[in-house]
């Protein structure tokens, strides 16, 4: 499953003017058309790309919550087949559960402390140099 980081401002936002943040950071902030995500923003909100790359399957944005994880797990052919060989939802939960704790066991490995602070610190000092720019009143982070 690929994530993607998508960022919103307010139309009257002049990206010119936020050029030197951006690219400090490395970012992208080019308006992209997304119908199905424009329809669900005001319609005074810019909707940008925020990174660079295509996928943001390494953020470090949204990595603690296992939400996406679990309903990945809960729709696959696994849990199909679980359900089939009578499995009650409680020992699905707690199946799914334990693949996650494992999961991220794993994962956790793959990046030390100091790197994801680093990851960290980059996208809160970007934000905070958005935020304390008079051009911008508020930034949205979308991660889907």
């Amino acid at each position: 499953m690929s994530f993607y980081i998508t960022a919103t401002l307010p139309k009257k936002t002049s990206l010119e003017n936020l050029s030197s943040i951006i690219n400090k950071y490395k970012m992208d902030f080019t308006e992209i058309q997304n119908k199905k995500i424009k329809s669900q923003l005001r319609s005074e909100e810019l909707y940008l790309r925020a990174t660079r790359g295509h996928c943001n399957c390494d953020s470090i944005l949204g990595s603690l919550n296992p939400q996406q994880e679990y309903q990945k797990l809960y729709n696959s052919k696994k849990v199909k087949t679980l359900k089939k060989k009578k499995w009650s939802e409680e020992r699905i939960t707690s199946w799914i559960e334990d693949k996650i704790k494992n999961k991220n066991i794993e994962k956790k490995t793959k990046l030390t402390p100091l790197e994801i602070e680093t990851k960290l610190n980059r996208w809160t000092k970007f934000i905070q140099e958005l935020l304390n720019n008079k051009d911008v009143s508020r930034v949205g982070i979308l991660k889907h």
